[in-house]
């Protein structure tokens, strides 16, 4: 199937803008990632980074990524939902036989930079600052309202994405 990018969007992702508006802080070329953040920013508080098993396959993959690719970048984590992916990534990626260690939100930054692709932030959310924390896009608390979708959309420069977003939503049901 012919394409040039990849839009990661999770079933319980609503993006209520088009894909050129939601991503042109993304440059083309790059890799456009959720909440992108360092690493050394999220470690005392990122469940991927502060349960033992889960950090441990972090610093395995990052040792191998050091060893096998002389990785010595900064190294970032990110939400996965919502990603913009080139097609040159992924087929990149899918020559080096990435291991199965972690999660994509640890690997996609990392392998993306191994692979000598930009990435930034998508700019779909507001930076990090915990799992639960951002009033329209987290992936630890209750679902967004449509009352809350609403009121976003009232505003100019108001929310395009919301994270979680379980019911079937019909356009009647936004934007009446």
């Amino acid at each position: 199937m012919p394409f040039d990018v990849l839009y990661l969007v999770e079933w319980d992702l609503l993006l209520l803008a088009p894909l050129e508006s939601l991503y042109r802080s993304v440059p083309d070329g790059a890799v456009g990632l959720t909440a992108l953040t360092p690493i050394s920013e999220l470690e005392e508080k990122w469940t991927w980074l502060t349960h033992e098993a889960n950090r441990r396959d972090w610093e395995d993959l990052l040792a191998l990524a050091r060893n096998e690719w002389g990785y010595d970048g900064t190294p970032y984590g990110c939400l996965a939902g919502g990603s913009c992916l080139p097609k040159a990534l992924l087929e990149a990626y899918a020559q080096i036989d990435p291991p199965v260690l972690c999660n994509d939100e640890l690997r996609l930054p990392l392998f993306a930079q191994i692979l000598g692709f930009p990435v930034v932030d998508n700019r779909l959310r507001g930076t990090w600052r915990g799992e639960r924390e951002h009033e329209f896009f987290h992936f630890r608390a209750p679902e967004i309202e449509l009352e809350t979708i609403r009121a976003e959309l009232a505003k100019p420069d108001g929310a395009r994405a919301f994270h979680p977003v379980r019911r079937r939503v019909d356009p009647e049901m936004i934007f009446a």
